[in-house]
């Protein structure tokens, strides 16, 4: 009667099994290595910092974007100096910070005095061997400023007080 093949969609059915299921292997693989990265590093080892933020680690760190209008609810602040209020609180020493060309920005709708952008924070320990760069800060009653710290060098940085222009490079 007819050519009829037996048991060949048997087959097939495992071969699509098993391409789909290399194919969610391949998938995997590479969301997994991609989380492992992390969104807040970069491939050279630097991370990035999109909001304000406590730096508490050596190492190397790059301003991914301008950070605008920041107002007092964004800061970070040591409990030992109250007014010491920053949106980039540095208490570590190695540490690198690349502006990379970014705007740091005050909300200048507060009334306050001691805000900074950037504070190298050697309240509780020593701070040394600290670079900024590459970064405008504007609008901050304190751009750049720091405490018990040695070693800190501020370059290609245009800080722009409610008061005066200063241009460091």
């Amino acid at each position: 009667p007819g050519d009829v093949r037996r048991g060949s969609g048997g087959r097939d059915v495992r071969r699509i099994a098993l391409i789909v299921l290399m194919a969610l292997v391949a998938v995997t693989a590479v969301v997994g290595l991609s989380a492992l990265a992390g969104p807040a590093n970069a491939a050279n080892g630097t991370t990035v910092i999109d909001d304000c933020t406590v730096i508490d680690e050596p190492g190397s760190y790059r301003l991914g974007g301008n950070i605008s209008d920041v107002n007092s609810s964004q800061l970070f602040g040591s409990s030992f100096q109250s007014n010491s209020d920053a949106c980039i609180d540095i208490r570590s020493s190695d540490v690198t910070l690349d502006g990379d060309g970014s705007l740091l920005d005050w909300d200048h709708t507060e009334n306050t005095v001691d805000q900074r952008g950037v504070y190298v924070n050697g309240t509780y320990d020593r701070r040394s061997n600290v670079t900024v760069r590459n970064l405008e800060v504007t609008d901050w009653p304190r751009g750049v400023s720091s405490f018990n710290a040695s070693g800190l060098l501020v370059e290609d940085t245009t800080i722009r007080t409610r008061n005066a222009s200063d241009t460091r490079g």
